[in-house]
């Protein structure tokens, strides 16, 4: 994990207040859908990809690891290339597209579990902003695998809002903290499915493959000549 400062401003006694955070470093999430989109032209727009994942049972044990850049929190294999494993004559596009949103949620599900190791604090609820909160079958499968609610604020520029709110703060049009979270409205709350366990058995498969040495996973290949 990072640490990172997280925010800082004047606390009223002419001195910084400075807020640190523990940072996970997932280096692909929605860039990986972006590649599927424009450089394998799977589907037209990325909003496609739910209606693809959900066409099927499971992810039919096809895997995409998205070390485009190597593989960060907390894995840390920079040196490692994305690959694509378990591809059958039966593979299909949402075969592909399940693999990708899936690899989101297991890197999310594998810092998750590193921070509260870190930690010491068991999380109750997962908070979500961004772009890829409008997915509803990420949403529904991360609360499945983290066996945890998940808050959906659907706000794609939270970067911006928090720039925001500071800078409303600084200029006194916010009175305090408690002001900011009494503008922020959540959504909607996902609630894991009783019936997750196919979640947690395809989660297996992703670890395995992550313990995996270069040559074992498909990421090293030998060519003969004949």
């Amino acid at each position: 994990m990072v640490t990172t400062i997280g925010w800082s401003r004047e606390d009223g006694r002419d001195r910084p207040s400075v807020d640190y955070a523990l940072e996970g470093v997932i280096v692909s999430c929605g860039a990986t859908v972006e590649w599927l989109k424009n450089a394998l032209d799977l589907f037209a727009e990325s909003h496609e990809t739910e209606a693809l994942a959900h066409a099927l049972p499971d992810n039919g044990g096809v895997y995409l690891v998205p070390a485009f850049s190597g593989l960060g929190a907390p894995h840390w294999q920079m040196d490692r290339r994305a690959s694509v494993h378990g591809l059958t004559f039966g593979t299909t596009k949402s075969h592909l597209v399940r693999a990708a949103l899936e690899s989101i949620v297991y890197q999310i599900k594998d810092v998750i579990v590193a921070m509260e190791g870190d930690t010491g604090v068991s999380l109750s609820e997962l908070m979500v902003n961004g772009g890829i909160t409008s997915n509803g079958f990420v949403l529904q499968f991360l609360a499945d695998l983290m066996g945890k609610r998940v808050v959906n604020q659907g706000n794609p520029d939270v970067s911006a809002q928090g720039a925001g709110f500071l800078a409303g703060l600084q200029a006194g049009l916010f009175t305090d903290l408690a002001h900011l979270h009494r503008l922020i409205h959540h959504e909607r709350i996902i609630e894991p499915d009783e019936q997750s366990e196919a979640a947690h058995r395809a989660y297996e498969g992703w670890q395995a493959l992550l313990r995996a040495t270069p040559t074992q996973s498909g990421l090293a290949s030998e060519v003969r000549g004949s």
